[in-house]
């Protein structure tokens, strides 16, 4: 079931994505200038016309083109959820997102169709999530993502059940940390970066006691995760 926060943030995201398709539609279609049969100069606002008529909500998060067409997704799902008719539908849902995730019946399916709208607008504008790598968090198997937008990667990386981590930094480690196949070597070095509180001396020992397999390319990280496990 996706997390409540993780619907806070897509809707957040669209709040501030949407605009831009609305500012791109109105920049294309701009006022341009023309010569009336009268030879009058008049001037057409295509954006005016044309722009409302861009959505279609038949067709779901599919249809959705503006900001507008935005807002009235959000509405229909407010009032679906039975939320107050009054106020600022994607507002609501975000302030109320931690209660209809347990009580809301078409909370799965508000998210499924959230999802695709927030694909979606995010390729529009350049916002696109990239995918880092599979979630190492036992039984998940969801892929982690962090947000791209136009000046770069930014923000957590996070899957869609709400795992997350702050930096790569911190992704790595934690992946680096869940291998138990034998067959991995890093170097003292490479190991003290994952598990800083392990010094080279205890390192040592453990290769010397058999513990852990040591050779010219390093130690094996597979036995020494499983060493971590017992002694934290």
């Amino acid at each position: 079931m996706t997390p409540a926060k993780t619907v806070c943030r897509q809707l957040r995201n669209l709040q501030r994505w949407m605009p831009l398709l609305t500012d791109i539609t109105s920049t294309l279609l701009a006022p341009r200038g023309a010569i009336s049969a009268s030879g009058a100069h008049v001037v057409r606002d295509l954006a005016d016309i044309i722009t409302p008529a861009l959505d279609a909500p038949e067709e779901g998060p599919d249809g959705v083109r503006t900001y507008q067409g935005f807002y009235d997704w959000a509405k229909d799902w407010a009032l679906s959820a039975d939320l107050p008719p009054d106020g600022d539908p994607v507002y609501q849902l975000i302030t109320r997102a931690d209660v209809l995730h347990g009580t809301w019946d078409d909370w799965e399916a508000f998210t499924e169709d959230l999802e695709r709208l927030h694909e979606r607008i995010a390729r529009l504008t350049g916002n696109a999530p990239r995918t880092i790598g599979p979630c190492i968090v036992a039984g998940c198997t969801e892929n982690v993502t962090q947000q791209q937008t136009r000046s770069g990667a930014s923000g957590p990386l996070e899957c869609a059940r709400g795992h997350s981590w702050t930096t790569i930094g911190c992704y790595r480690k934690d992946a680096a940390r869940a291998i138990t196949k034998p067959g991995i070597s890093l170097t003292a070095a490479e190991i003290r970066d994952i598990y800083p509180d392990l010094s080279r001396e205890r390192l040592k020992k453990w290769a010397q006691r058999g513990k852990i397999t040591h050779n010219t390319q390093g130690y094996d990280l597979a036995e020494i995760n499983a060493l971590m496990q017992k002694v934290c």
